[in-house]
């Protein structure tokens, strides 16, 4: 006599698919950041001309600008700082007191193109500082973009406070730039 199929383990592998489905679909990555960054410069450089560049860079070229020299950056003629896809503002007497990058601002189009995961913050700031590698120069910060380097509460604006300490983020990711 032939034995008929049991219904529960015909459905019991379907179910474990749709299972597996709904779970992938939880574990995606929330989509990058695009925020308006604020530049705010500390009263303890009043009257100092501060240039800040925030700089555009995908995953494959911030390992590069976490060796960047800065001072080498800031330098007449510096390769990168000629051919980055950079905001630049001037802080101070000479420039602006309180520059915004928008988010709706023409570079984002560009660094999207560029598949731009991270900002580069590059500040130069009054009198001699020896140059580090990464977040050991406090004059360079590196901002990710990615929603996954974020709480829930996904920032719509950074403010960037540059002071005598170096650069800094408000809020700051709850992961870092790695």
């Amino acid at each position: 006599m032939p034995v008929m199929p049991n219904p529960v383990r015909c459905l019991l592998p379907a179910a474990a698919g749709v299972l597996v489905l709904l779970l992938a679909g939880c574990a995606t990555t929330p989509p990058p950041i695009q925020p308006a960054f604020n530049l705010v410069v500390d009263p303890a450089y009043a009257g100092a001309s501060i240039q800040v560049d925030l700089v555009g860079v995908n995953a494959s070229e911030v390992a590069r600008w976490r060796t960047k020299s800065v001072n080498d950056y800031f330098s007449p003629g510096d390769p990168f700082r000629a051919t980055a896809e950079r905001k630049s503002f001037l802080m101070g007497p000479d420039g602006e007191d309180a520059p915004v990058l928008a988010a709706n601002d023409p570079i984002w189009q560009r660094w999207q193109r560029r598949d731009v995961s991270f900002i580069v913050v590059l500040a130069d700031l009054p009198g001699y500082m020896e140059d580090r590698e990464g977040a050991i120069d406090s004059r360079r910060l590196i901002v990710p973009l990615g929603g996954d380097r974020w709480d829930r509460a996904r920032p719509s604006t950074i403010t960037l406070e540059i002071s005598p300490t170096g650069v800094s983020s408000i809020p700051a990711p709850v992961r870092g730039d790695s």
